[in-house]
């Protein structure tokens, strides 16, 4: 190595070298060498110097980085927990940031502008976690934020503006999912409500026989079931009563069946209420039950019930034909009275099943048979007196005219008169079937005719007979 080129700069003075590189150095003992040595140990010594005073400098800014956003996030922590804290926390940020810059090291001479730069962003930052955090919780809080000057300031016009908008959106979201909350709360109390009526009108059934019971205590503990709405509670109790006094209906309207069926496997089923109301009258009261466990039972049941709906409407399609007229109604009636019981005992309406209930001509047994096709006597309470057949429009005797004294009569009809001739098939002037007082006289004709007819109605009643 050529010491005495004249590039060549001896290195600087340095501070005393490590032992490592004192050791080194005394490892060379020729004085050539050992002057090499020195001049090595110096510079290597110099270069790790600078190096730990960099790394040093290195550090102490990182710390000083690490200093302010602790310091920070502290500080937006602090405000997102509680976001009334803000104006605590802006009070914060200039005093703070003025300590922490006044111990950095080897500080710029434009530390001042670099103190206001770091104060108002972070401000900024902890005034937008505030009004964020508050409109996540409280919209009047949120807006109140907003509107306060000094935030305003902070915080910019754009950045205002955008938190505004949160503000609004989360506003929004907060409704809806309050309504949808209360919504649910609102079906599930419903549902509650719905079966506990359900519950109480299965017991007025004996599990046993089929026949109507009524427990002690029933009308009581109704009314004291907190689950139960006021409807409700007014809904079962009609129910009861009209099935104490009145008894079970006979059988179950068919169409009615039909009608609350097929709205069940629709896309707006009834609900309990629209179904139970019927019980006792259109509808006999296990049928009833039948539909409202449908109806409370949900979605979940859609399949059977449409399988219910399809094999009610293939029984209408088949037995209450126009043709059939009122027998394809009894016969409709009798399927469908047949098909809830065999249902609720397990009836299989699948037709792809083996067990398929409606399967070997079943359908068949059901079709009208002659004595559906026989009109129904009525009953003696029913039938007309003889007073309103002779009566025009069955008015009361009361508003019959009778002849005056001196036999005259005017244009109305007498007790006997137009109206009566025309029920039995006579027709003719009002001059030619007149009389006094109930006798008829004028033309010979009409008097055994008349005679006739009312021989036809001698299975009336004594109290019938009068006129």
């Amino acid at each position: 190595m050529a010491y005495e080129d004249e590039e060549y700069a001896p290195p600087p003075p340095s501070a005393t070298p490590s032992p490592a590189l004192q050791q080194f150095r005394g490892a060379f003992t020729d004085p050539s060498a050992q002057k090499w040595a020195t001049e090595a140990t110096i510079r290597l010594n110099d270069y790790f110097q600078k190096r730990r005073l960099a790394a040093a400098n290195t550090q102490a800014g990182q710390n000083f980085v690490d200093d302010i956003g602790q310091f920070k996030d502290g500080l937006v922590g602090m405000v997102r927990s509680d976001p009334v804290a803000v104006h605590t926390a802006l009070d914060l940020v200039h005093p703070t940031m003025a300590a922490l810059i006044g111990t950095m090291p080897n500080a710029p001479a434009d530390a001042a502008d670099h103190h206001a730069a770091l104060s108002g962003e972070m401000q900024r930052e902890i005034a937008a976690a505030a009004v964020t955090s508050a409109a996540e919780r409280s919209e009047p809080l949120a807006r109140h934020l907003l509107g306060n000057e000094r935030i305003q300031g902070v915080l910019g016009d754009d950045a205002h503006q955008t938190l505004t908008r949160y503000t609004d959106l989360q506003a929004g979201a907060r409704q809806a999912d309050n309504e949808a909350q209360q919504q649910a709360a609102d079906t599930a109390r419903e549902h509650v409500g719905h079966q506990s009526a359900l519950n109480y009108l299965n017991v007025l059934t004996d599990p046993g026989t089929g026949d109507l019971q009524f427990p002690d205590g029933w009308n009581q503990g109704v009314m004291a079931d907190p689950r139960l709405p006021p409807a409700g509670k007014a809904a079962v109790s009609s129910i009861y009563t009209n099935l104490r006094q009145n008894g079970d209906a006979q059988q179950s309207d068919p169409f009615l069946v039909s009608s609350l069926v097929g709205a069940l496997a629709g896309n707006d089923p009834p609900k309990v209420p629209d179904v139970i109301q019927h019980a006792g009258t259109n509808l006999r009261l296990a049928d009833a039950m039948h539909l409202g466990g449908l109806a409370a039972g949900g979605p979940h049941q859609r399949q059977g019930v449409a399988a219910l709906d399809d094999a009610i409407k293939l029984g209408e399609s088949q037995l209450a034909v126009p043709e059939n007229g009122a027998a394809g109604e009894a016969a409709f009636g009798r399927y469908v009275n047949w098909l809830l019981p065999a249902v609720r005992n397990g009836a299989v309406l699948d037709p792809a099943s083996k067990d398929y209930a409606l399967s070997g001509g079943r359908m068949q047994s059901f079709a009208p048979q002659p004595g559906d096709y026989v009109a129904p006597v009525l009953p003696i309470g029913d039938r007309p007196t003889l007073h309103q057949i002779f009566s025009r429009g069955g008015r009361p005797q009361s508003e019959t005219r009778n002849p005056g004294p001196g036999g005259e009569y005017n244009d109305e009809d007498t007790g006997i008169g137009i109206t009566a001739a025309n029920r039995f098939g006579i027709t003719g002037k009002r001059d030619e079937i007149s009389g006094e007082r109930g006798d008829i006289k004028g033309t010979s004709d009409a008097i055994p005719l008349i005679q006739g007819r009312m021989n036809d109605l001698a299975d009336f009643d004594e109290e019938d007979k009068g006129i």
